[in-house]
């Protein structure tokens, strides 16, 4: 485990069912009217399971929070490759994770679009370190 960190974050389009390898099933119906209606807001932000996503971008810090190396993996990469890239990466260094709204949304979709390719995710689901809310572990 390298004593690192890892700030990500993924960019997202809407997946349609009939997109070649999207692998995403078509949305649920929009659901009856709630807290947000009631508000004078719309919320129709597509469910996570329909997600595709087009980009990566990470910044990877060393132990002291000095610089190491920044990129993003998108373009000209399917997603099969880059998110292949992410969890060879996560593997390899292990380094701590640091998102903004990473349990909610960025690492369900990286989850969900994972399956869909057949990819797995041992450094998130070999332990609880990347997953626990309230202890500190591998995941800010």
């Amino acid at each position: 485990m390298d004593d690192s960190y890892l700030v990500l974050d993924i960019e997202t389009v809407p997946s349609s069912a009939g997109e070649a390898g999207s692998g995403a099933p078509e949305p649920p119906p929009a659901p009856a009217a709630g807290k947000a209606e009631a508000q004078g807001r719309k919320d129709d932000f597509p469910p996570l399971v329909t997600q595709r996503i087009v980009s990566i971008g990470a910044l990877w810090l060393d132990g002291t929070l000095c610089f190491k190396r920044l990129g993003t993996r998108g373009e000209g990469k399917g997603e099969r490759e880059f998110l292949s890239d992410l969890h060879a990466f996560m593997d390899r260094h292990r380094p701590h994770l640091v998102t903004f709204n990473g349990r909610r949304f960025d690492m369900p979709v990286i989850s969900l679009r994972s399956l869909v390719h057949g990819l797995t995710m041992q450094w998130y689901y070999s332990g609880q370190e990347y997953r626990r809310r309230y202890e500190p572990g591998r995941h800010v």
